[in-house]
């Protein structure tokens, strides 16, 4: 009898917490939070554009962030898109980028910071270090915010099942921002 009624009970806390949301591997992106670039694209400028000119959502932009900076953060958004130039002009080169990406999406993981990746950059944004960094980040992300021209290839779609992470296409780089705004609504 007592065991009928733990099986009971168990299956009506499963059952509530599916349509709550309750025990879902993820939290819904929160304030404060910070914008980080993995690869040092000029796509994390247009995002930082989007979000803080255009929708007034006043997120820090650090291109190049630690884990200190992510004191006080409930959200990172790390906007994924490699540029050799941007690196050189950074004083990086791959491996220091990767190895700094790494540390900061572990230590957020740690610290239950909740990570949105971003990729804006399209198919020319796609390809060797960039998606190697991509899949640095998509582990650690538990929602990804990705321009359809991107994931002609479907990763986006492979990643977030593999994953568990939620994925939002969006049509166009000028839709990003309103659907980023709306993961924190």
């Amino acid at each position: 009898m007592v065991k009928k009624a733990v099986v009971v009970a168990l299956s009506c806390t499963f059952i509530v917490g599916v349509f709550l949301g309750v025990g879902s591997a993820s939290e819904k992106p929160a304030m404060p939070a910070l914008l980080t670039s993995a690869g040092q694209s000029t796509d994390i400028l247009i995002v930082n554009v989007m979000l803080n000119r255009k929708l007034d959502m006043k997120i820090p932009s650090v291109a190049l962030a630690k884990a200190e900076d992510l004191t006080g953060i409930k959200t990172l958004i790390v906007v994924v898109g490699l540029s050799n130039k941007g690196l050189g002009s950074a004083g990086l080169d791959l491996n220091a980028e990767t190895a700094r990406v790494k540390s900061l999406v572990e230590y957020a993981k740690q610290q239950g910071i909740t990570v949105v990746l971003v990729h804006t950059g399209g198919a020319q944004r796609r390809g060797g270090g960039s998606d190697q960094l991509i899949s640095l980040v998509a582990p650690v992300a538990e929602y990804y915010v990705v321009v359809k021209a991107g994931n002609a290839d479907k990763l986006f779609d492979k990643l977030a099942a593999a994953n568990k992470a939620q994925l939002v296409e969006v049509e166009t780089l000028a839709d990003a921002g309103p659907a980023i705004q709306k993961l924190f609504q």
